[in-house]
């Protein structure tokens, strides 16, 4: 079962149309849980969705919007980036999983491939997180003995364990003063 929420910018006088893949959804599954907002619509609907790409259009009158999504079925898929970059003082690492992990890591290394910084991720931060609330890191921009780096690009590389499968992503920051 998926759950989707939707805020509308502008009062509707009825419940949107749903439609996936062309396919629509009857009225009847979407609710307004807080009768004093009716911009906040939410509807559920069943989620046997083959993996591959997927298009979602929600219509209210003459006003449609659609919205791409991808299944993945039991691949894992993490992406990262991070912010700000580049950094003076620090940089958050943001990264998103679509299903949790067992273990993470995270290493930092200089263009060398010298290994700067290692942290070990807790078990709060390898659920899986979408980009509307994802995992963040912070470095400081310091070293494992804890004086701050230098200028350059440093490479960050995200390290994944699930189930006995391995995936790894990457990412650059480049420290300015």
């Amino acid at each position: 079962m998926f759950r989707l929420t939707a805020d509308f910018p502008a009062y509707l006088p009825h419940a949107p149309e749903l439609m996936i893949d062309s396919l629509k959804y009857v009225e009847s599954n979407f609710s307004v849980p807080d009768p004093d907002d009716s911009l906040h619509w939410e509807i559920e609907f069943p989620g046997d969705f083959t993996a591959g790409r997927h298009v979602l259009t929600l219509k209210v009158d003459e006003h449609t919007w659609n919205f791409d999504f991808v299944v993945t079925g039991n691949e894992l898929v993490a992406r990262t980036f991070c912010f700000p970059n580049p950094f003076r003082d620090g940089t958050n690492i943001i990264y998103t999983l679509n299903l949790p992990v067992d273990s993470g890591t995270l290493k930092i290394y200089n263009v060398s491939g010298t290994l700067i910084r290692s942290f070990d991720l807790g078990s709060d931060m390898l659920d899986a997180a979408n980009f509307g609330s994802p995992h963040s890191i912070y470095w400081n921009g310091r070293d494992s003995a804890g004086s701050m780096v230098a200028n350059g690009t440093y490479i960050y590389l995200l390290h994944f364990v699930e189930g006995g499968r391995v995936i790894e992503v990457t990412g650059k920051s480049v420290r300015l003063r």
